[in-house]
């Protein structure tokens, strides 16, 4: 049975080259309508036909044994007679194999070229992509293969950060993974408990936005929160009031959203026009409006933070909260309009206590303030061996923060309910920001100790609140 061949179109350069490559191991047609240059060709490979013709012509089609084409690769720059030759293609021979298309220059009509499902390599592109990521970025991000959006990415990791001898289960994520890493000339399939090192080569992949964040990380040494998870700061117009607006502007400011986004009912907006318009004055990369509940905020595209204002202290059922911190898969900014901050208190009652180290370091960092972590545990008299382990815990996770950091964290062990003795130990007469993290998976009621909800709902002071998924 004869094997199918490749259909190449033009007798450039690079043609020569691509041919010469692919002509090793499959059969190929090269059509051009220099016969000089398919004759030189056809002297140089066996594993080669020539046909001279325009593909634009009909008459040359039917020289050809269509059944027997398995791929088409064309790379004719004029934008005219490539879409005659795909309409052809498809709507004339009726020919459903695959077409890659070698474009050397951009062009406003990929969507048009599109429609005839064919795959567009800029073979330049390519190249300068591998090179500068290689050079500048140490890192290289395949553009054919996926959507060739950035969701692939190689990394060498060439700095020191906080994600540098972590374990992988500290920072898992539904928005990127670490899949293979190479490591002394070996490679690796990553479990939880692989720790990065420097040095070390790996491949990401997950969402273009989230897998830069991490790639800059690993570059640079730098963590850039809120974007691993989104670029922008959603706020939901309940309450703006001059001194949330106030909070609101100074948190935006200071972190490293792209836009601010107004979330609200179209009357809500309308009502609070001044108030928006003041808000939105001070953002970092503009802002724009968007009709939307807070149930649909959680799945907008793109939020890296929500941020909400609410009363000093507000109902422990009160729906649109728990809705947040069941359903959001990203950070939550309870704002009471009390800023600036001159001081972080993290509660390490709760899930996740890494991640909470890691951004309420670099947000202190960020806010030149000091930083504080309190856990509360059962008295000496109750203390069981769980409640001994689990401190055990918090200590070593401290101690292991530390070495990696070389910071040294001021951590404060309480003793008595988790809830009461926190809020003792935030100081009322400075302005604070409480960071507690919540495991969407738990669940809040009057019958369950949801530590995180109570120690939002009951404070006084503004609380981030970091979503954990474990």
């Amino acid at each position: 049975m004869d094997t199918k061949k490749v259909l190449i179109h033009g007798t450039g350069f690079f043609q020569h080259k691509l041919l010469s490559a692919v002509s090793m191991d499959r059969k190929c047609i090269v059509v051009d309508t220099e016969q000089e240059l398919l004759n030189s060709y056809k002297n140089e490979m066996s594993n080669l036909e020539v046909l001279k013709g325009d593909l634009t012509s009909i008459p040359t089609w039917k020289k050809l044994n269509l059944p027997m084409i398995s791929h088409i690769i064309l790379s004719i720059q004029d934008y005219d007679m490539l879409h005659e030759v795909l309409r052809i293609t498809r709507d004339e021979m009726k020919l459903q194999i695959p077409i890659l298309v070698l474009l050397y220059k951009r062009t406003d009509n990929l969507e048009e070229l599109g429609k005839f499902n064919v795959k567009i390599i800029n073979p330049l592109d390519i190249n300068i992509e591998l090179i500068t990521g290689i050079i500048d970025k140490n890192y290289i991000r395949p553009l054919n293969i996926g959507l060739g959006e950035g969701e692939i990415v190689e990394v060498l990791i060439i700095r020191r950060s906080h994600m540098i001898h972590r374990k992988l289960t500290h920072f898992k994520s539904s928005r990127w993974k670490v899949v293979v890493a190479y490591r002394d000339s070996q490679i690796i399939f990553p479990d939880n408990d692989f720790m990065l090192e420097i040095g070390d080569r790996i491949v990401i992949v997950g969402e273009p936005k989230a897998v830069a964040n991490i790639v800059q990380n690993l570059t640079t040494g730098m963590y850039e929160f809120p974007l691993e998870y989104g670029s922008n700061c959603a706020v939901l117009v309940d309450d703006l009031e001059e001194k949330y607006i106030d909070e609101i502007s100074f948190f935006e400011s200071m972190i490293k959203t792209k836009k601010l986004v107004v979330y609200g009912k179209c009357e809500e907006l309308e009502l609070k026009k001044a108030d928006v318009k003041s808000l939105c004055r001070g953002a970092n990369g503009g802002y724009s409006l968007d009709i939307k509940s807070y149930k649909e905020i959680v799945n907008a595209k793109d939020v890296g933070i929500i941020v909400t204002p609410v009363k000093d202290k507000f109902n422990v059922f009160d729906l649109k909260i728990r809705y947040l911190f069941r359903y959001s898969k990203v950070p939550i900014l309870l704002t009471r309009g009390k800023s600036p901050y001159e001081e972080i208190v993290v509660s390490l009652n709760g899930s996740d206590p890494d991640r909470l180290l890691e951004t309420s370091s670099e947000l202190a960092s960020f806010l030149s303030i000091k930083l504080r972590y309190i856990f509360v545990t059962r008295p000496d008299e109750l203390m069981s061996q769980v409640d001994e382990e689990n401190l055990q815990m918090i200590n070593d996770i401290i101690s292991n923060f530390e070495s990696v950091t070389n910071l040294k964290l001021k951590f404060d062990v309480l003793k008595g309910n988790p809830v009461r003795e926190s809020l003792k130990s935030i100081d009322a007469n400075i302005s604070t920001l409480l960071i507690i993290s919540s495991n969407s998976n738990e669940n809040i009621s009057l019958f369950s100790a949801h530590v995180p909800y109570y120690l939002a709902a009951k404070s006084r002071v503004s609380v981030l609140v970091l979503p954990s998924e474990y």
